[in-house]
Parts: structure tokens; C-alpha cells; sequence
């Protein structure tokens, strides 16, 4: 991903497709079957992230569109792991817990202070940013509820969607540097490794011991 961005545009027209059908194909060998969620997560991330890559302010109903299917699709094949059992939750990490919940709700209530007022289609972006918010939130939360051993995974993919899209705001409305637009193009494709691992983990642990589940 990185390479189309620093080849051309164009090149990124070729090679983000190749990039999800070989992890959507990574997917389906290691665990045997066709993973229709993971499919709609490619496709709308992908898309999502061209029409970015063209223009965000021109495309924004597009990518807004595309990323609430891809969070809705990720969340969908989370779904038998969205189990926030009390009982679960390590009491030993309360503070810990509430200085990140505390610094990430400032770093992202600053960063929308920042940038609202150069938005023109406001509704649509908040609504695809309250998306934003309940998917990182939740993906933070599974882990804390859930015994999965994998479940690391998923703090990886919520801290790579979280500075990719911090990144992302900051190139579009703040600073127009080439390097913050790459590191959004990489935590992106990082976010969907990470994601693609952990399903395949998920699948394969189903098979061993549901108790994780």
C-alpha cells in the first residue's frame, strides 16, 4: 500500500485490489471456508481508501459510506467474541483502562475541535465519526471482556484504525505533508493484516476449545 502511494495514483488502482485479494485468499486457505464478512470489510476499506486517496472532500459520501460497512462487517465477524462478561474484566487494570479511555478522548476531541470547521458535508462526517468511535470503543472492550488469546490482535487493529484515521484528518484538514499521508496508507494495511490474522485465529481456536468463545 505504501508502494502505490509513493509510485502514483494510478498505481494504487491496481495495487490495493492485489493487496486484498491475497489476504482475503490468506484467509480463506487457513481456515478452510469463504469468509463473507471478511470479503465486505476488503472491499468497502479499499474502496474507502481510494476515493480517499482522489479526494476526500469531493468523495466524502463515498467514504463514509464504505467505512460504516467495513466497521459494521468487522464488527459482524466479532460478533461470537461481543460477549462483555463482568466477571472477566481484570479489576487489576481500572486505572490503566480509565487514563487511556481519558487520553484518547482528548487527543480525538481536540483533533475534531480542530478540523470541524473545515468540513462542508458536517452530517455525513459525523456520522461516519460516531462509527469511528464505537468501533475503536469496542474493539478496546473485547479484550478486556473476553479470554481469547489471540485477543492483542484486536488492540492492534484499534490503535492502527485510530492513527490512521487521526492521520488521515490531520493530511486532509490540517497538514498536506506526503509523510502523514503514508503513515495512513500503512497503519490501513496493517489494520487489515492484523484483522485477517486474528479471524484465522479465532476459526482455528473455535476448533480446539469453545471456552475461549
Amino acid at each position: 500500500m505504501i508502494v502505490a502511494m509513493v509510485l502514483s495514483l494510478e498505481a494504487s488502482f491496481y495495487l490495493y485490489p492485489i493487496f486484498g485479494i491475497l489476504l482475503f485468499i490468506y484467509v480463506y486457505k487457513a481456515i478452510g471456508q469463504f469468509h463473507f464478512p471478511f470479503l465486505i470489510t476488503l472491499i468497502s476499506g479499499i474502496t474507502a481508501e481510494i476515493f480517499f486517496l482522489i479526494d476526500f472532500n469531493r468523495y466524502i459520501y463515498i467514504v463514509s459510506i464504505a467505512m460504516v460497512f467495513c466497521f459494521l462487517s468487522m464488527l459482524y465477524a466479532l460478533r461470537e467474541v461481543m460477549r462483555f462478561r463482568v466477571e472477566n474484566f481484570p479489576k487489576h487494570l481500572y486505572l490503566e483502562v480509565l487514563l487511556g479511555v481519558f487520553s484518547v478522548t482528548t487527543f480525538i476531541g481536540y483533533l475534531a475541535y480542530e478540523i470541524l470547521p473545515e468540513i462542508v458535508h458536517l452530517t455525513v462526517f459525523l456520522i461516519s465519526f460516531a462509527g469511528l468511535l464505537v468501533f475503536i470503543t469496542l474493539l478496546y472492550a473485547i479484550p478486556l471482556f473476553n479470554k481469547h488469546p489471540s485477543n492483542l490482535l484486536l488492540t492492534f487493529v484499534a490503535t492502527a484504525v485510530l492513527v490512521e484515521s487521526a492521520f488521515a484528518f490531520i493530511y486532509t484538514y490540517i497538514l498536506d505533508i506526503h509523510f502523514f499521508l503514508l503513515v495512513t496508507l500503512f497503519c490501513a494495511g496493517i489494520a487489515k493484516v492484523m484483522f485477517a490474522m486474528f479471524l484465522t485465529r479465532l476459526e482455528n481456536t473455535k476448533k480446539i476449545d469453545k471456552e475461549y468463545i
